[in-house]
């Protein structure tokens, strides 16, 4: 089934759509899926929008536009295979400017059709939309990011038991453990995410300065 997403987005960092090649660098990107024609959303196209694009990471026959989008307007589609890991789904780096802050502003939306757990019971989740690398850019995986040289800031939904929600996925210098700190943090809170509703999600993060430790980062959902 497909994740629809439409990102209609102001940030300040790297994107999930993640890190990679520094050729063209910008220090903002918004992004209008109506500047597009509905069919393949291509690398030619992505690299335009993002000003660079790792090659290896993109799969045109899991990305297309389409008429979907919120409020009867153009959307980008991201199709995830079942019974598949991280080649099920699409996830690309782009990178721009280095920042003190960075923010991102995008929607998002499960299609109607989309299977929460069975299809997907190899993992019952998976990352979702935009998210941020700092730093060296390599604090995922398991990598903690104990040693102080960046982190990481994504979302993913989970579907555990008879819940299904989002939560922070968070690599960061007193994480825990060794993979992503989630902070106890769910949305809903207690209830469980809908297929074929609208999501709107805000995520900053600030770095430290220096060995200060003033750095924070915020995810806000449908202004909860």
């Amino acid at each position: 089934m497909a994740v629809c997403v439409e990102l209609k987005l102001t940030l300040l960092a790297f994107i999930f759509i993640e890190a990679a090649l520094a050729e063209t660098l910008k220090n903002e990107i918004t992004l209008d899926w109506n500047n597009h024609p509905n069919g393949t959303y291509s690398l030619a196209q992505a690299i335009n929008d993002f000003g660079n694009m790792k090659k290896s990471r993109w799969d045109e026959t899991k990305v297309d536009i389409t008429d979907a989008g919120k409020d009867n307007t153009r959307g980008c589609r991201v199709k995830m295979l079942p019974n598949e890991l991280s080649e099920g789904g699409c996830g690309a780096e782009a990178n721009i400017e280095p920042g003190q802050e960075y923010e991102v502003d995008f929607d998002m939306k499960f299609h109607s059709q989309f299977s929460w757990s069975g299809e997907f019971s190899w993992s019952g989740g998976g990352k979702v939309g935009f998210g941020f690398k700092m730093g060296q850019g390599n604090k995922t995986g398991c990598r903690p990011a104990w040693d102080g040289n960046g982190g990481s800031l994504r979302l993913v939904w989970i579907a555990s038991g008879d819940r299904v929600f989002l939560r922070p996925y968070v690599y960061h210098y007193q994480m825990p453990k060794q993979c992503g700190d989630f902070f106890n943090k769910t949305y809903p809170v207690t209830e469980n995410l809908k297929k074929g509703s609208w999501y709107h999600v805000s995520i900053y993060a600030k770095s430290n300065t220096g060995k200060n430790s003033d750095g924070w980062i915020r995810i806000v959902i449908n202004n909860d």
